[in-house]
């Protein structure tokens, strides 16, 4: 089924999809975004990579190194925020426009419930809505600060 989709990769500094822009996958270098809260800077890497823009690498040499030769995908990021934002209010997640809930397997509904008992219970969203969404605190979910 993954072979009949493409993966365009785009970051903004907002929602509004006219702002964003390419995100270079496998690429040398990061982009920088930046809006009245906060400058970043985005990189992607993603293992076996097909996707948009074509002719993108399919690999990073950071797959090389002994520490992440068996990574699928990063996605690393760093950010300097404009003015305080409160550690609660700081969260880390995936949301998208459209429904996911027919690309989901089976169980996954147990399988978050059992991720949210055991693992992470600040972990929150609905993956089943038209818009879906799950999110948690930055701060425990997050690889590597």
């Amino acid at each position: 089924m993954a072979e009949n989709y493409l993966l365009r990769v785009t970051a903004g500094p907002s929602y509004d999809a006219p702002t964003h822009q390419f995100v270079p996958v496998n690429g040398p270098t990061s982009i920088h975004i930046n809006n009245e809260n906060v400058a970043a800077n985005i990189n992607v890497r993603i293992q076996n990579y097909r996707g948009l823009p074509n002719g993108s690498p399919s690999t990073s040499p950071y797959f090389s190194n002994e520490a992440h030769k068996h990574d699928q995908y990063s996605i690393a990021f760093s950010f300097l925020p404009k003015k305080s934002i409160s550690g609660n209010a700081l969260v880390f997640g995936n949301d998208f426009d459209h429904p996911i809930r027919d690309r989901l397997p089976p169980g996954f509904n147990t399988a978050l419930k059992i991720v949210k008992w055991a693992i992470d219970p600040g972990l929150d969203g609905d993956v089943y809505a038209d818009r879906p969404h799950l999110y948690g605190p930055a701060l425990s979910s997050l690889n590597v600060v």
